[in-house]
């Protein structure tokens, strides 16, 4: 799988996620499943950007470094939103606020990055960063599957 379907995947699963986590009401357990996969899944995603594929794109210039900003600001909710219980008023509050954060980002990526990469790295490059982004995300998963 190429590095820009990957990405486009991993952003379609957590917009579910989101969607699903603002549907749920007042069902802790479903929230906290939830949100415990969105976290993970962003982390994860973040990594994957910042250690392969952002510096692999990096002359688009001041659209990754805009991306950089704007993961800081989502690793600072993530952060909070860990040391939360799901069902502290501020939580809801601050998952809002995370969606609203990371959708905007996705949508920059999508609508600028995203297609721009592909254009200028071709699918070779793409395929080769998919690979290297698949291998990294299977040792982040079982890093956190061991610190836990």
């Amino acid at each position: 799988m190429d590095a820009v379907q990957m990405l486009l995947d991993d952003h379609k699963a957590v917009k579910q996620w989101f969607r699903e986590y603002s549907d749920a009401g007042t069902r802790i357990e479903t929230k906290r499943d939830l949100a415990n996969r969105i976290l993970t899944s962003l982390e994860i995603h973040s990594k994957l950007e910042e250690e392969i594929f952002y510096p692999a794109v990096r002359e688009l210039g001041s659209i990754v470094e805009h991306s950089y900003e704007e993961h800081r600001t989502v690793d600072q909710m993530i952060e909070q939103l860990k040391g939360m219980k799901v069902d502290e008023p501020r939580y809801d509050q601050l998952m809002r606020e995370m969606r609203e954060n990371v959708e905007h980002h996705m949508e920059e990526e999508e609508s600028e990055m995203l297609p721009q990469a592909q254009q200028d790295l071709g699918s070779e490059e793409m395929d080769r960063l998919g690979q290297q982004m698949q291998q990294r995300r299977q040792q982040l998963m079982q890093q956190l599957q061991r610190a836990a």
